[in-house]
């Protein structure tokens, strides 16, 4: 996402410590209340962020998240979190990046919808990551 928005490597840098520090803060806080699988999806997504190319098919982590979130959803019962989480898989079904310019010098004359649409697999991540920061994200235990 920064490589397409023309942003200089020491912000990669920049937002690679910022990851890692929130994930591993995630981490810890999932892992001390016993939520191993919630810890080790924090690892998936974070990785996926700080990596310098994630391309749509890395972002396979979703099948086992998906079945964590269901298993949450349906203890919690709330319609709310049922509309957001089927909201937040449609660029999964979908794999909208596909329609978009591919080609390195294409992707970056995108437009502001073209950079939503591309990236918005990273705007998920980066929420879910937020979430499980703030303590927010339900445990799947």
């Amino acid at each position: 996402m920064l490589a397409r928005l023309g942003t200089p490597d020491w912000l990669w840098l920049l937002m690679v410590v910022l990851v890692i520090a929130v994930a591993w803060l995630s981490v810890h806080r999932l892992r001390a209340r016993g939520d191993d699988v919630a810890a080790l999806l924090v690892i998936a997504v974070a990785s996926l962020l700080v990596s310098p190319v994630s391309w749509g098919h890395h972002w396979s982590w979703i099948a086992p998240a998906l079945v964590a979130a269901v298993i949450i959803l349906w203890r919690l019962k709330n319609r709310w979190l049922w509309a957001v989480f089927a909201v937040a898989l449609v660029p999964f079904a979908l794999g909208p990046h596909r329609f978009l310019p591919r080609a390195a010098a294409e992707q970056l004359g995108w437009t502001p919808l073209d950079h939503l649409v591309g990236n918005c697999y990273v705007v998920i991540g980066l929420v879910l990551l937020g979430l499980t920061l703030r303590g927010r994200a339900p445990s799947s235990a």
